[in-house]
């Protein structure tokens, strides 16, 4: 996916640390933590556990990692991951330093 501006419903990834597939589910986890400490609704907060929930399960991370090598973790990388105009979740690389 080419690279572009994330938008405020994105979730945006450092993958300095960890691969996509580590940091994604990482993500996952806090927000998850976060939709329930918070009291109410977040539309955004569930918009984006909805989002990266169908990434993590709907991605092959090997392949991904395989033809990405940047995505495999210990790169000054960052990656948005959010929703296409088409309505599927896609990602880009927004920063690489």
């Amino acid at each position: 996916m080419a690279s572009a501006k994330p938008s405020d419903a994105d979730i945006l990834l450092d993958l300095s640390e960890h691969c996509i597939e580590m940091a994604s589910k990482r993500e996952y986890r806090r927000l998850v933590n976060e939709a329930l400490q918070m009291e109410g609704e977040g539309t955004t907060l569930e918009d984006k556990l909805t989002t990266l929930q169908e990434f993590i399960e709907n991605t092959d991370f090997r392949q991904l990692r395989s033809a990405r090598p940047e995505l495999s973790g210990g790169w000054a990388v960052k990656v948005s991951i959010g929703r296409l105009p088409c309505g599927r979740v896609g990602w880009s690389i927004v920063d690489a330093l």
